[in-house]
C-alpha cells in the first residue's frame, strides 16, 4: 500500500484526515429529512452526563424516521456526534462529508467539504439535502466549523 501511496501521490503530498482525531460515520445521506441548514455538533451536558443531548433523538426521528431504539449507538460520557449539512441543493450528485476533527489551543475545528458535480456533467435536477454524521471522542469546547471548501468531481467519479 505504501508504494501505490508513492507512486501515485506526489513527495509532498498529505492527506486531508491529518492530524485528526479518529472518528466513525454513524449515517451518510444524500437527502436528510432534518432538512439541516448548516453543521451542528451534539454533545451531554455536563461532561459525563451518558443521556443523548436534547433534540438527538428528535433529530435521528426527523433525519430517517429511525426509532429511538434503532439509533446508532453513542458513549455521550466521552463522546460527540457532528453533523455536516449545507442545506438545500438543487441538482443531483452532491454530497458532503467530515474529513478533520482537530483539537486546537483554542477549541476544535472541524473541517467539512462539499462535493458537487464537475463542469460538463448534466446531472438532474433534484432538491435534496445530503449530510454526513459522524461520532468522535469527546474534544475541547467551543467547537468551530472551517469554510466549507468545495470539490469538483469528474462526471463518473
Amino acid at each position: 500500500a505504501l508504494l501505490v501511496r508513492d507512486f501515485t501521490h506526489p513527495d509532498a503530498f498529505l492527506s486531508e484526515y491529518v492530524g485528526s482525531v479518529p472518528f466513525g460515520t454513524l449515517d451518510r445521506s444524500e437527502d436528510s429529512g432534518s432538512k439541516q441548514v448548516e453543521p451542528r455538533v451534539f454533545y451531554s451536558v455536563p461532561e459525563g452526563n451518558p443521556n443523548p443531548p436534547t433534540n438527538w433523538i428528535k433529530f435521528w426521528w426527523d433525519h430517517n424516521r429511525t426509532a429511538s431504539f434503532n439509533i446508532p449507538p453513542v458513549d455521550w460520557k466521552k463522546e460527540i456526534a457532528i453533523v455536516a449539512a449545507v442545506g438545500l441543493r438543487k441538482e443531483a450528485g452532491d454530497s458532503v462529508e467530515v474529513r478533520r476533527v482537530l483539537q486546537t489551543g483554542e477549541g476544535t475545528q472541524i473541517s467539512i467539504f462539499e462535493r458537487v458535480p464537475g463542469d460538463f456533467c448534466s446531472p438532474a435536477a433534484r432538491d435534496h439535502y445530503p449530510i454526513h454524521i459522524i461520532v468522535a471522542p469527546r474534544t475541547r469546547l467551543p467547537f468551530e466549523f472551517s469554510e466549507i471548501e468545495v470539490e469538483r468531481v469528474n462526471c463518473g467519479d
